[in-house]
């Protein structure tokens, strides 16, 4: 009887052949699971840049939008900027469909799509201090201004310290700017503090008084709030400025205030020097737009400058894109 042995050639070529078989399938097995892996990575890239194609041109259109109302409010009303004013009115949260249906029921046969909701707001810039107005034509700072900055950076809760830091580190960007390669880069926008060493959270404890415009500005009486009109206006405490700002609400239908004397008519104690530095209309506006698509959340900012009917764009900004923790 012939039987064959265990380890006869035919079994060691039986158990290689198994062998090779095990390992081409193994490496089938992942180079499969790599292409899935790149197909899958391609698609979701493919995905955000849609997305963000997307809220780009939605933002573009809430931009045009803040345009077209800041060119007929000029045609309108050239006399004064209020807070009485169409544009000083915000967009709450819409859904995009029903803009362009004209109701408020979404559109059928679109369940399956991402609803998309947008809020936004027009700020009049003159509304807020303008650092530019710190320094002279000469570049050299003026002590009155710098005193009403001190004041907003106290208003704020903020050391004197940050005022001083601020100040000097200014003076010195703009004054070496282009000089040498060493030169401090001179921020142009809000956000650019940070160059100066200026912390994040400090930054954002200065946006509602302050701002950083492209030259110097007069402070609009009509819009700017309570802290910033009793630092600005020279005699003016804050329970002034409360009367300032009622006075004007009651005055909304006739334009607010038409002239910076008319503060000096309600306050007698008021020098003429007072209100030098502020005017009751606005050639800087900024706008702000949130677009929610989906989880994703946007959120960008343009500074708009407008000269007669012209509005152009002179910055804008991605503030933030996240996914929407609520979701």
């Amino acid at each position: 009887m012939n039987r064959r042995l265990p380890h006869s050639p035919t079994h060691r070529q039986r158990g290689a052949a198994l062998l090779l078989a095990m390992i081409v399938l193994t490496l089938v097995a992942t180079l499969a699971a790599g292409m899935v892996y790149q197909q899958d990575r391609a698609i979701r890239v493919e995905a955000a840049e849609r997305a963000r194609e997307q809220s780009a041109r939605v933002a573009q259109g809430g931009l045009e939008l803040a345009r077209w109302i800041l060119r007929q409010d000029a045609t309108k009303s050239a006399k004064t900027d209020h807070l009485g004013e169409a544009w000083a009115t915000a967009l709450p949260e819409t859904e995009l469909s029903t803009l362009v249906s004209g109701n408020d029921r979404s559109p059928t046969g679109q369940e399956g799509q991402l609803r998309a909701f947008m809020r936004g707001q027009i700020i009049d810039a003159q509304s807020r201090f303008n650092l530019r107005n710190l320094f002279d034509d000469k570049g050299e700072p003026l002590a009155q201004q710098v005193l009403i900055f001190r004041t907003l950076c106290a208003d704020a809760g903020l050391p004197d310290e940050v005022a001083v830091r601020i100040v000097n580190g200014l003076r010195q960007s703009w004054a070496t700017q282009g000089l040498s390669q060493d030169a401090v880069l001179a921020p142009t926008r809000m956000s650019q503090l940070s160059w100066l060493g200026i912390e994040p959270s400090v930054i954002d404890s200065l946006r509602p008084f302050i701002d950083l415009l492209p030259e110097r500005t007069t402070l609009n009486i009509n819009t700017a709030g309570v802290e910033v009109l009793s630092a600005a206006i020279i005699g003016l405490d804050r329970g002034g400025a409360e009367r300032v700002v009622e006075e004007r609400r009651r005055r909304a239908n006739d334009g607010g205030f038409t002239s910076p004397g008319q503060l000096r008519e309600m306050f007698s104690q008021l020098k003429d020097t007072a209100t030098e530095n502020t005017g009751v209309t606005s050639a800087y506006f900024e706008v702000r737009a949130e677009l929610r698509i989906g989880d994703e959340i946007t959120r960008d900012l343009w500074l708009l400058r407008r000269r007669g009917s012209e509005v152009s764009v002179v910055r804008e900004e991605r503030l933030a894109r996240w996914n929407n923790p609520r979701s």
